[in-house]
């Protein structure tokens, strides 16, 4: 791999890096360094980059894998572009019918990002399609996430979660993550109850696959005052109901 002739020789390097985990699926620190031949402070530069923006990953055997940006942007024909078409329409129907913004998050290892959005002009903004997000404490999309995980793991997610949240919101007492949980597992949606940002409402229903798997989840962000009860629950109605017909592949 030559860089030298290349107009921006650093973004050049991030590609061959993205590119050589791209082909291997998962790898670790060492044999990226010698595969790309660049010294191991370069390196680790470049990967943290990538790491922020999404583009890769690390699983819990420590090595590099495709982010959940490289899969949602590159891989045209994955499950991830299967799922972002059926979810489409729902998203559209959720702003026109019932006036709110909507989204449609995936899941990655340790990161979540916004595969697609429907935004009411009227109402608040939620998250934008493409960001990557880690902070799952105060999201009721990241509650679903969490969910899915059993003590200890729970607890050292929560505590893997704290410094993102502090980057954008405050950080929920322990017994409000707990009381959020218990209510997902009780009525199969989540609800941050209008608590966690002062006068919005945000809820979110999961989407599995064929696995049963989590793989995604729909979201509804409103102003807590446009949220009457009547309102609310045609919402939650319609997002279970629209969950439920949606099947992605493993």
């Amino acid at each position: 791999m030559n860089n030298a002739n290349s107009p921006a020789p650093a973004l050049s390097r991030g590609l061959d890096i993205l590119d050589i985990i791209s082909k291997n699926g998962s790898i670790g620190f060492n044999d990226i360094v010698e595969k790309v031949n660049l010294n191991s402070s370069s390196v680790n530069r470049l990967l943290k980059v990538l790491l922020q923006y999404g583009y890769i990953a690390k699983n819990s055997g420590n090595k590099y894998e495709p982010g959940l940006k490289a899969y949602a942007l590159a891989q045209k024909e994955s499950s991830w572009r299967t799922l972002i078409n059926q979810c489409n329409p729902i998203l559209r129907e959720l702003n026109e019918s019932f006036g709110v913004t909507s989204i449609l998050v995936g899941y990655g290892e340790k990161e979540m990002i916004c595969l697609d959005k429907s935004a009411n002009v009227d109402n608040i903004s939620l998250m934008d399609q493409g960001k990557t997000l880690r902070n799952y404490l105060s999201r009721p999309w990241g509650i679903i996430f969490l969910s899915e995980l059993k003590e200890p793991e729970l607890s050292k997610f929560i505590e893997y979660s704290i410094p993102f949240t502090k980057e954008k919101t405050i950080v929920p007492e322990r017994s409000t993550i707990d009381s959020f949980l218990d209510f997902f597992k009780k009525n199969g949606y989540a609800d941050d109850m209008g608590i966690i940002t002062k006068k919005t409402r945000r809820i979110s229903v999961p989407v599995y696959n064929h696995n049963n798997k989590l793989m995604a989840s729909i979201s509804i962000g409103t102003f807590s005052d446009y949220l009457t009860d009547k309102l609310r629950l045609n919402v939650i109605n319609y997002l279970k109901e629209s969950s439920k017909n949606i099947l992605p592949a493993p």
